[in-house]
């Protein structure tokens, strides 16, 4: 869990975008570790799957270029 919560952090200030934990139960992501943060975007968000239990949320991907993008997925399956 703080593996995802720094590769969190990391991801929104290396990237422009805003990357949070979440925990999986079935079809629903809840995000967990701190609170979210008041300026959530108003954007819509992609779900990036850790494992069964755990993913992050990230608000900001359409923005990011393909390469972005797959340089993050990297990233999360070397946690998984």
């Amino acid at each position: 869990m703080k593996k995802l919560i720094n590769l969190c952090s990391q991801l929104s200030r290396d990237f422009p975008i805003q990357a949070l934990p979440a925990r999986i139960d079935g079809s629903r992501w809840a995000f967990c570790g701190k609170c979210p943060p008041d300026d959530l975007p108003v954007a819509t968000s992609h779900r990036l799957r850790v494992n069964e239990k755990y993913g992050i949320i990230a608000y900001g991907w359409s923005s990011l270029s393909s390469q972005d993008q797959q340089s993050i997925t990297d990233q999360i399956r070397s946690l998984a």
